[in-house]
């Protein structure tokens, strides 16, 4: 059986899908090949039953391929699927203050089971203008609450490198090393929490953060909040202005960046705070 679905997707931007199915007379399991050609999430109408979901899928306006091959059980759910994902250039809607990322390509070779609630990603390489990493990670995905759009992930990523150009908020272009993250995203209704825990190295110094949003998943919605910690037991001076960003303290930042030429910060710990009801932005630096 060969389902071709053509053309999917509206608003000027389709795609195509592909659906193959294969059974013996005899047999208990059927083979599944599933080719999806440039689907752009953004571009598809018809999702609002998603709730939250919704909002996620419309923020990624980027054209998605997958290609997955693999079994189903003899009750029909999905047995292990292995296949490669990409996407190509486009834009990423993200909740502010992070704005928009211009995604230039992004890959990896998959590994999907238990009914498509699990999904293992290795050889992961992702390209923007603002972020470049290579690894691998894992990501789940349970039901949350009474409502069925209502969803937990949790997700963990082992990454080699990771590169972030932040323009102007900091001073050139900043590289980690052997980057481990452990994330959990919670969808309610309408809000969208996020609470992500990194361990990452920088030149030769680790660092440990934790990355906090809470409130309604739109982006830019005066009742979300966000909250970012770093801290490192030492770090050399190039490092601290290097992660130091430019608009916090800029006075401050200079005065010491032009008057402190070499040494190392110990016991150091960041602290960033955008409140919500769009409050002043709060913000501690000890060391």
């Amino acid at each position: 059986l060969v389902v071709n679905l053509g053309e999917i997707g509206d608003r000027g931007a389709p795609g195509s899908a592909r659906i193959e199915l294969q059974a013996a007379s005899d047999a208990r399991e059927a083979s599944l090949r599933v080719a999806l050609r440039g689907i752009v999430p953004a571009k598809l109408e018809g999702l609002t039953a998603l709730g939250a979901q919704a909002d996620l899928l419309d923020r990624i306006d980027v054209p998605l391929s997958l290609d997955l091959e693999g079994d189903l059980a003899p009750d029909g759910g999905l047995g292990t699927l292995t296949g490669r994902v990409s996407a190509g250039s486009g834009e990423l809607f993200l909740t502010e203050p992070l704005s928009t990322v211009q995604l230039t390509s992004a890959t990896a070779r998959i590994v999907t089971d238990d009914g498509g609630r699990r999904f293992d990603l290795t050889d992961l390489e992702i390209d923007t203008d603002v972020l470049a990493l290579s690894g691998r990670g894992n990501l789940n995905s349970t039901q949350h609450g009474t409502d069925a759009t209502g969803r937990r992930l949790t997700a963990q990523l082992d990454l080699r490198t990771v590169t972030i150009n932040a323009g102007d908020r900091l001073s050139g272009i900043a590289s980690f090393e052997n980057v481990a993250t452990d994330a959990e995203v919670t969808i309610d209704g309408a809000d969208l929490d996020l609470d992500a825990y990194v361990d990452l190295v920088f030149n030769g110094d680790r660092l440990r953060a934790r990355l906090r949003t809470t409130g309604p998943g739109g982006a830019g919605d005066p009742k979300r909040s966000f909250a970012l910690d770093v801290s490192s037991k030492s770090g050399d001076r190039d490092s601290i202005f290097k992660l130091w960003p430019i608009e916090i303290f800029p006075r401050t930042r200079l005065w010491l960046d032009e008057n402190i030429t070499t040494g190392r910060g110990h016991n150091m710990a960041f602290s960033l705070r955008f409140p919500a009801d769009k409050a002043p932005p709060q913000v501690s630096l000890n060391f």
